[in-house]
Parts: structure tokens; C-alpha cells; sequence
């Protein structure tokens, strides 16, 4: 049931019945998704994930919803071999764009076309996939697990349900019973037309995220309240409008 932030039923769309939207959307954009706010944390993410994933020049990263291939680019430029997983190709088309020794695949998060076990670390951030993928993020997390190595690493981020009912906007819906939130946003595109797009958000409390981890197949290590371009270890709080998390794949999976 979609409810306004003072809990009185309205109507609000339904996401597609499979798959994520986002494609529409990220095609639109093309290289203008690197004008949003929250892109301008790229470095201090990319930073802090380096070390926090214990990352060296020559492991294997795998970016799920890699976007414009910011961080992509970010730790290729520090000696990894990426590959960035993007659905929409105009995303993509920017990515490319960037001098970069990164490698970009047009793929749906859900079917990611490589191979078990490939992976010595993956990163998905900023809803890249899971999150805006309603219905399909344990999916997407199990098939993050199938191409990691065994014990390798995991840094997601997904939106907390907290902080997404606290600040619900009076134009927005909420499905508590399914941790969705659904927006109406205006989105800029590369020759800065502006289009209005429905936008769901699979938003998780701290218990949900930790659960569906450790049924795909991971160890938590550590789950951190966080804001873009503001990544650290720090206790989830109702601030906090994201969960970082970071995770081993189980050796037996």
C-alpha cells in the first residue's frame, strides 16, 4: 500500500514487473549523470574503499552498475583491472569516453557475463543495480556472490528505510510492507533537456541488508551509516540516508 509521509493511502505507479528501469533513464542522462551532487565524492569514496577492500594493483575489480565509470576509473588509475557492468548504454557511451585501462560491458546486474569466481573484489554503489532493480536485489546479490573467489571482497551500498521514511519529500509515495519508495524527479540530460522520470528505491533497514548478505553466501564485516562523499566506519544512525557495507563471499557458497 503507497502512503504519503503523513500515512494516508494515495496512488502512486508500479515499478516494471521485472527488471530494473533505469535504463531509459541512464541513457537520457549519458554524461550528464556526472553533474549530479553526490558524484562530486568520487575520489574520497574511491579513497576510502581502496583501503578499506585492501585493494593492489593487479586484482580484479568488478564495478555493478558502474554508471559513468567514476570509481571504475578511480581504481584503474591505481593499477586494478576493472570491468564496469552498466544496463544502459548511453551511461556507458560516457564511461568510454574517459582515457582509461577499465573495460565496460553493457549487462543487466542480475546475468553478469563473467565467469565464477572471476572476481577479486566488487563494488556497487549508489544504487548501481541493486536498489533501483525492484523485486530483483537478492538477485543481483547472489550473482555478485557467484563471480567473486572465495573470501573475496564486497563494498555495497543500499538506502536506509529509516532515513527514506523520516525525510520522505510531500510529492513522493512509500510501500513500507516492501521497503519501496517511489519519486517523480527531473532529470537533466547531456544537452541539458530536462525530462521527469518515476524513480523506485528499494530502501533497507539495517537487519534486512544483513540478512539477505549472509543468505547469498557473505561474511559482514562491517556496516556503516554513510553519505556520498562522506565514507567512513561509523554506527548506522537515522542521519545516516545510506548503508555501507563490506563483505567476504563465504568460502563455501
Amino acid at each position: 500500500m503507497w502512503t504519503d509521509r503523513d500515512g494516508r493511502e494515495v496512488d502512486a505507479p508500479e515499478p516494471p514487473p521485472s527488471g530494473s528501469y533505469y535504463q531509459e533513464l541512464g541513457d537520457f542522462q549519458g554524461g550528464a549523470y556526472a553533474r549530479n551532487a553526490f558524484a562530486l565524492g568520487t575520489a574520497q569514496e574511491a579513497d576510502f574503499l581502496w583501503t578499506a577492500l585492501d585493494l593492489q594493483a593487479g586484482d580484479v575489480v568488478v564495478d555493478v552498475g558502474c554508471g559513468v565509470g567514476r570509481h571504475a576509473h578511480a581504481f584503474a588509475q591505481r593499477g586494478a583491472h576493472v570491468v564496469g557492468i552498466d544496463i544502459s548504454a548511453g551511461l556507458l557511451e560516457a564511461a568510454r569516453q574517459q582515457p582509461s585501462r577499465a573495460a565496460f560491458v553493457q549487462a543487466d546486474a542480475r546475468t553478469i557475463p563473467l565467469a565464477d569466481g572471476a572476481a577479486d573484489a566488487v563494488i556497487c554503489l549508489c544504487q548501481g543495480g541493486f536498489g533501483v532493480t525492484p523485486g530483483g536485489d537478492r538477485e543481483i546479490m547472489a550473482e555478485i556472490a557467484r563471480i567473486l573467489r572465495p573470501a573475496g571482497r564486497l563494498a555495497l551500498t543500499a538506502f536506509s528505510l529509516p532515513f527514506a521514511a523520516r525525510f520522505l519529500g510531500p510529492d513522493d509515495a512509500i510501500d513500507v510492507a516492501r521497503g519501496l519508495v517511489w519519486s517523480p524527479a527531473e532529470v537533466r540530460g547531456a544537452d541539458d533537456e530536462r525530462r521527469t522520470y518515476d524513480l523506485w528505491t528499494s530502501c533497507y533497514s539495517p537487519g534486512e541488508l544483513t540478512n539477505m548478505l549472509l543468505t547469498c553466501g557473505f561474511k559482514l564485516e562491517i556496516l556503516s551509516g554513510i553519505e556520498p562523499g562522506a565514507y567512513g566506519h561509523q554506527p548506522p544512525t537515522l542521519q545516516h540516508p545510506e548503508f555501507l557495507a563490506l563483505a567476504r563471499r563465504a568460502n563455501e557458497h
